[in-house]
């Protein structure tokens, strides 16, 4: 300690203001470099999982638990969305031979049609929160399978030919395999989602992902169709191509 404090008075006999300007500078540098340690420290403590997720994840959780009753799913974008596909979107795709055009159309929208009823019936029997989570994971189950067994047999006695059917469903089926591991996902993911509502919200949302997917499957089973459909007539309309495949790169599907 004395030769700190000899070490001082020297410098300041030699350098007088010069040297306690200097000595400021310097301590104000050093207490900076402090603050921003203990700053950093802090902030590393208070943002670590155990002092912050956990409330922010229940925060947010609580929010969307309150956010939906079972009346309100009825304004989820997934009825405006597959609304405006049956009304607009599915009358616009370009599919130049009349026949196809007339057949996809169709099953399209018995397709939708069928699928928007049905959600639509579920949400309204307004019981799901009072549901066993198993009970409601076998009921989204049965649902998704209705709406596929419902509206394929409605478009056979809307004389649909099979083959459309069979080859679409050779694209379409992993989206509904992918429908049906959400609903496993939503039903085990334990008290997260607070309520069987918001879990139905959740499965809405995903089916609005699957609306456009489901026009891309359709086109692509146009291309399977290799002069299948040449002798067929549906509804009055004959097909006016006899290989339409070879021919794909004309048409705007």
């Amino acid at each position: 300690m004395p030769e700190v404090l000899k070490f001082l008075a020297d410098n300041f006999n030699k350098n007088g203001w010069l040297f306690i300007f200097q000595m400021f500078i310097l301590l104000l540098i050093v207490g900076s470099i402090a603050g921003i340690v203990i700053w950093a420290k802090n902030k590393i403590l208070n943002d670590s999982p155990s002092n912050n997720v956990n409330v922010s994840v229940s925060v947010e959780k609580e929010d969307f638990v309150t956010e939906h009753s079972c009346h309100e799913l009825l304004t989820h974008t997934f009825f405006r969305s597959i609304t405006r596909m049956i009304d607009q979107e599915i009358d616009k795709l370009e599919i130049v031979e009349p026949l196809r055009a007339k057949i996809f159309k169709n099953f399209l929208k018995i397709q939708f049609n069928v699928t928007h009823d049905l959600v639509r019936d579920f949400i309204l029997e307004d019981h799901m929160n009072d549901l066993d989570i198993k009970v409601f994971h076998s009921k989204l189950y049965a649902l998704v399978t209705k709406i596929i067994n419902d509206y394929e047999a409605i478009a056979i006695k809307d004389e649909i030919p099979p083959i459309v059917i069979e080859k679409f469903n050779k694209w379409h089926n992993d989206k509904i395999d992918t429908i049906y591991n959400f609903i496993n996902d939503i039903c085990e993911a334990g008290d997260w989602y607070g309520s069987n509502t918001v879990r139905f919200y959740s499965f809405l949302t995903q089916l609005v992902s699957m609306l456009d997917l489901t026009l891309l499957d359709a086109r692509k089973t146009l291309v399977l169709l290799n002069g299948e459909l040449d002798k067929v007539t549906y509804k009055g309309v004959t097909s006016a191509y006899v290989n339409i495949s070879r021919k794909y790169e004309k048409f705007n599907f």
